[in-house]
């Protein structure tokens, strides 16, 4: 779902159909074919609209999981609190990722030489 109707019209490079709508219009929403769906992920970056996003789908008595995107942890917990499953927090989450891969065993740690020795 995404309001730019040129990406709408590009379509998916997976071939996922894709719609026009507003994830704020509770209406549209409630056309959407969630009932099937074991997971509702947003990447919307403003809070009120996935605040909205959550409280429409939890009234419609969507049964599955809701991911979610928080541009901050402060915003995560609030998402959370309103029935979000999965917080992602994009720079948190590449952040601790990218610290694994550097910390993993295709890197082990080298001897730290100083100077000229």
């Amino acid at each position: 779902v995404d309001v730019n109707p040129d990406l709408v019209r590009a379509g998916d490079a997976m071939g996922q159909p894709v719609m026009f709508g507003d994830a704020e219009d509770p209406e549209f929403i409630a056309t959407l074919p969630v009932g099937r769906a074991c997971w509702v992920v947003s990447t919307l970056r403003e809070r009120h609209l996935n605040l909205s996003l959550v409280h429409a789908l939890r009234g419609l008595d969507y049964s599955g999981r809701i991911a979610i995107t928080a541009q901050a942890p402060e915003e995560a917990a609030i998402l959370e609190q309103a029935g979000a499953d999965l917080i992602l927090v994009p720079f948190a989450d590449a952040a601790r990722e990218a610290a694994d891969r550097i910390m993993g065993p295709d890197f082990p740690p080298q001897p730290l030489h100083l100077g000229g020795e």
